[in-house]
């Protein structure tokens, strides 16, 4: 596999084809499988291009095709952006067949120069065939620069592309640093903090994990108010699951006495602050935390035990401390799904738990169900809870 570039023509020639026949069977259950296609991604100034065939079933019945060369006759070229909407712009992609591979052919010089101004080595390499795996086959392929050249770029060319694409790879990531932890905590309790930063590509985000070999710091750490809640360095295991496993971005805050404080960190910078991104992240990061009195319970009100389908109920849920004196706005969360049966396994119960939906509590929230059985609806704040069984049975018919 290779991509050839000269300045009037580039060349995608794939894999050699090893398939002794082509096309594919009926299908009972999808067309999205009866296809081939071949694509090579390039990384150009404005962002990827593709280059594109591909050949689709147009409905469920078997086809075939009797050489390499018809199948291709019968595909559609395209050169396409890549990303969540993928736009394809107005150009002329020729497909053959040489030395039983697919060869793709574009000429336009001016799009040439734009997709290879900055001489990218390499492509990215996507094939598909009905019979293979039930996913593309990825790859990749140097891309070899020909005579007649590519005219260099004059320097303000070569700046003004460099730019362009710095613009567009900020077009489409972005990069978040924010404080991740408990924002509710029982006196004479403690809590983990730590400083998380995610990728965004497009509308797909994961958590960003910088180099550990380049310069980092996890700035200087404060509490708003010492006499509420005070900080001191993590040294051992970090029980919270949503936070890094690096110790040095990690703060343990200790909850002294009831209030509200900021807990703040300020000069952090690592290798996020490098990515390309179009919110530009912030060298200081806080978070609020709301200290409490040790909870007594928590109480949901109204506390039927049937409700008719269709019907709606409004459901709070009231907490105290241990002096049966009301705590306010605390994070306390409403669920509800189907109740427990006789029997049940701890794998069905898992499954029963993910089911359940939820809402925070702070409001009262509005409840109904719209098929009969027994239904659980579950306050839980912390490792406190309050559940209160239903049956609800079929309203009177009319």
């Amino acid at each position: 596999m290779e991509v050839l570039v000269t300045r009037i023509e580039v060349r995608i020639r794939f894999a050699p084809d090893t398939a002794s026949s082509w096309g594919w069977p009926a299908s009972t259950d999808t067309i999205q499988r009866l296809r081939y296609a071949w694509s090579a991604t390039i990384e150009g100034t404005d962002g990827p291009r593709s280059f594109d065939l591909a050949v689709k079933a147009k409905d469920t019945l078997a086809s075939t095709f009797p050489s390499l060369s018809s199948l291709v006759r019968g595909g559609t070229t395209e050169l396409c952006q890549p990303g969540m909407m993928v736009r394809c712009f107005p150009a002329t992609v020729s497909a053959s067949v040489e030395d039983r591979r697919v060869v793709l052919r574009y000429r336009d010089s001016a799009e040439i120069a734009r997709i290879f101004g900055l001489r990218p080595a390499s492509a990215m390499i996507m094939t598909f065939t009905p019979r293979g795996s039930s996913t593309p086959t990825i790859d990749s392929a140097p891309v070899r620069y020909l005579e007649p050249a590519l005219s260099p770029l004059a320097s303000a060319s070569q700046v003004e592309a460099e730019q362009a694409r710095r613009a567009y790879d900020a077009s489409v990531n972005r990069m978040y640093r924010y404080l991740s932890g408990a924002s509710w905590v029982e006196e004479g309790d403690s809590t983990q903090f730590g400083i998380e930063e995610t990728h965004c590509l497009e509308d797909v985000c994961a958590p960003y994990h910088a180099p550990r070999d380049q310069p980092r710091t996890w700035g200087t750490w404060s509490s708003s108010d010492t006499t509420v809640a005070r900080l001191h360095r993590t040294t051992g295991k970090i029980t919270d699951w949503r936070l890094s496993s690096d110790t040095a971005r990690v703060m343990t805050l200790v909850a002294l006495k009831p209030g509200r404080i900021t807990v703040r960190a300020s000069g952090v910078h690592d290798a996020a602050d490098l990515e390309p991104s179009r919110i530009r992240l912030d060298s200081i990061v806080t978070g609020e935390v709301l200290v409490t009195p040790r909870v007594g319970r928590l109480a949901i009100s109204p506390r039927p035990t049937t409700m008719r389908t269709g019907e709606r109920r409004s459901f709070s849920v009231r907490v105290v401390d241990r002096a049966g004196r009301a705590i306010e706005g605390t994070p306390v969360e409403l669920r509800w799904g189907s109740g427990a049966t006789d029997g049940e396994s701890p794998r069905t119960r898992t499954r029963r738990n993910f089911a359940q939906e939820s809402r925070p509590a702070i409001a009262p929230v509005d409840l109904g169900f719209d098929k009969p059985g027994r239904y659980e609806i579950v306050a839980v704040l912390g490792t406190h809870a309050d559940t209160v069984n239903v049956d609800v049975v079929d309203a009177p018919k009319r």
